[in-house]
């Protein structure tokens, strides 16, 4: 048996834009992190510092855009994410 996580989160049903990135996305339990006695002991501290370090990010680089190529993805079993993630900074 294979878990692939990558998966997690893109059932259409549950998530209708799950490839989409929403800090305010509604739904079930994000399996990433675990669930039950199995949560991960750092879910927590992730969901609160997240925000804050996309705040401080934002704050230093101004708006952030799309950048020009577009974003590339692992094409790997094991391991889901981009490989670049074009973005431009323009101050506000």
């Amino acid at each position: 048996m294979l878990v692939l996580l990558g998966s997690a989160c893109h059932d259409e049903s549950q998530y209708p834009e799950g490839d989409r990135f929403d800090l305010t996305q509604t739904g079930p339990q994000n399996l990433p992190f675990g669930h039950g006695v199995h949560l991960c002991l750092g879910a927590q501290l992730a969901r609160t510092e997240g925000p804050v370090a996309l705040e401080a990010l934002l704050d230093r680089c101004g708006a952030l855009a799309r950048g020009p190529s577009p974003m590339t993805w692992q094409r790997t079993l094991v391991v889901r994410g981009p490989v670049t993630l074009p973005v431009v900074s323009r101050p506000e």
